[in-house]
């Protein structure tokens, strides 16, 4: 039986200049082959890695290679993480009673990220109904605009405890019908987190409107003269929304979680569900 002496724990580390580092862990000596673990650091999802076996009989001081009788986690691979590497060295390199050292090096290789446009419905309690477009990529855009959906009725008063601009001779009473008038568009950018997740961003205008109903009465008579809608501005909101969120793409199909905000004032959580185009 063959004597193999490995001097792993030297931690021989080759570094590529996009950040990715490999080290040797360790080496043993099974069924007349040699085992050759090690580990890689810093590998991007958008990458792959090719992997190169190299051995020195003289303590690290010249490396021949690459070796071609291997196995196992050779040549390309798409992970970071730990793995090992299987050398046939009866094959390739016979020796005996010799000290190896071995070197592990890597190839980074980086896949170009395709641009990929989308459609999705978004939509959060207020405003129900809306549409989000864009681009996917390591940073793409998009556009959404939202809006609550039936059609309301047009505002004829508004209400902050009282009707401070109702002109009419008579009064009113409310019926205890309300309405929510809500409408958003936004523009927005996304950034990819990994190969399947991406983070986003917009700002834009947005209003979310609380409309009370009531009906109007003349004094003379008490007749009802007709109904109106009024906006309770104590619970209405207008301005600068602000949306944020996570979208994660399962194939072709597209979700997104998120929250959006008024003025800093009026908090909701939005979905989406689309797909690549």
């Amino acid at each position: 039986m063959k004597k193999l002496i490995a001097f792993v724990l030297l931690a021989i580390i080759f570094t590529t200049s996009y950040g990715q580092s490999v080290k040797v862990k360790n080496s043993r000596f099974l069924d007349n082959k040699i085992y050759v673990d090690y580990n890689i650091t810093g590998t991007k999802y958008y990458q792959t890695i090719t992997v190169y076996l190299y051995v020195s009989r003289d303590r690290g001081q010249t490396f021949e290679g690459p070796m071609e009788q291997v196995s196992g986690d050779i040549g390309n691979i798409n992970k970071g993480g730990n793995h090992t590497i299987i050398w046939d060295f009866l094959k390739e390199m016979p020796f005996t009673d010799e000290e190896l050292v071995f070197d592990v090096r890597i190839k980074v290789n980086e896949e170009a990220r395709k641009r990929k446009y989308y459609l999705s419905y978004v939509g959060n309690l207020s405003s129900p109904i809306g549409f989000r477009v864009g681009l996917i990529n390591k940073i793409g855009f998009y556009i959404e605009g939202r809006m609550s959906l039936p059609p309301t009725d047009a505002i004829s008063y508004n209400y902050n405890g009282r009707l401070y601009d109702y002109d009419k001779n008579g009064y009113y009473q409310f019926t205890g019908a309300n309405q929510i008038e809500a409408k958003t568009i936004l523009l927005g950018i996304n950034t990819q987190i990994s190969r399947n997740s991406f983070l986003y961003f917009a700002a834009g205008y947005g209003i979310d409107f609380y409309k009370l109903e009531i009906d109007e009465f003349n004094y003379n008579d008490n007749s009802l003269e007709g109904s109106s809608w009024i906006k309770d501005e104590t619970q209405s909101y207008s301005g600068v929304e602000i949306d944020a969120g996570l979208m994660l793409r399962f194939g072709s199909i597209v979700l997104s979680a998120g929250g959006s905000i008024i003025n800093f004032e009026q908090p909701n959580f939005t979905l989406g569900l689309g797909f690549n185009l």
